[in-house]
């Protein structure tokens, strides 16, 4: 993942109503930290955008 898959992703996160914690992306890695009852709908949304 590059930083720029970043933007896109908080914006779906933000319209499924999934609360984030803190993110961020590097080295082709993306991470998200959302409470965990949020956490298979988030997974399921980032998948989903990219």
């Amino acid at each position: 993942m590059a930083p720029a898959h970043l933007g896109p992703v908080l914006d779906r996160l933000r319209l499924a109503d999934i609360d984030v914690s803190a993110a961020g992306a590097a080295d082709g890695t993306l991470t998200v930290v959302v409470p965990r009852r949020d956490g298979p709908s988030a997974l399921r949304v980032v998948e989903e955008t990219l």
